[in-house]
């Protein structure tokens, strides 16, 4: 009969959040775990060993949770399918039911240029497009994921080069 024996890791982890330090050019996040302390960089490994690790979190609401609650989706409109994520005050189907519609967190700069090219004619407008970007509307949206017929202000999005040429 053979012993069981449990094994164990030889390796733990331990976390702690960094330091954070102002400075002239912004803000230096410092090991927590040295003295004297030393700079940490995301992506870069440190000589005592830290890592400085940066992870972005949503809480999603569970399909069962959203149909209960009879939520309803601010961008397709839809009521009580899939999970979904907070957004402001409503909420969003994941993965992305409407693609064509983007959901901004803050008001991109509007500009007086783009409304004035958006009302040109075609041929004209691709020529301003293609030095400025495109020609984007920014349509008002309710809580219940219906477009009001506002449009808030027009502005010229940048694209990288792929996708301009792809």
């Amino acid at each position: 009969m053979t012993k069981k024996s449990h094994f164990k890791p030889t390796v733990r982890t331990r976390e702690m959040m960094p330091l954070a330090r102002k400075t002239k050019e912004g803000v230096l996040l410092a090991c927590p775990f040295c003295t004297p302390t030393h700079p940490l960089t995301p992506g870069t490994p440190s000589p005592c060993g830290t890592r400085l690790v940066v992870t972005a979190v949503q809480e999603i609401l569970s399909a069962r949770t959203v149909r209960l609650e009879k939520f309803t989706c601010v961008k397709c409109g839809e009521t009580g399918k899939g999970e979904m994520v907070r957004y402001f005050d409503g909420f969003l189907h994941i993965p992305d039911c409407d693609p064509e519609t983007e959901m901004l967190t803050q008001p991109p700069k509007y500009s007086k240029m783009a409304k004035f090219a958006d009302r040109l004619p075609e041929s004209i407008k691709k020529l301003i497009v293609k030095r400025t970007g495109v020609i984007k509307r920014v349509r008002e949206i309710n809580t219940e994921g219906e477009e009001t017929g506002v449009i808030l202000g027009y502005y010229f999005e940048k694209m990288g080069k792929a996708a301009q040429n792809g």
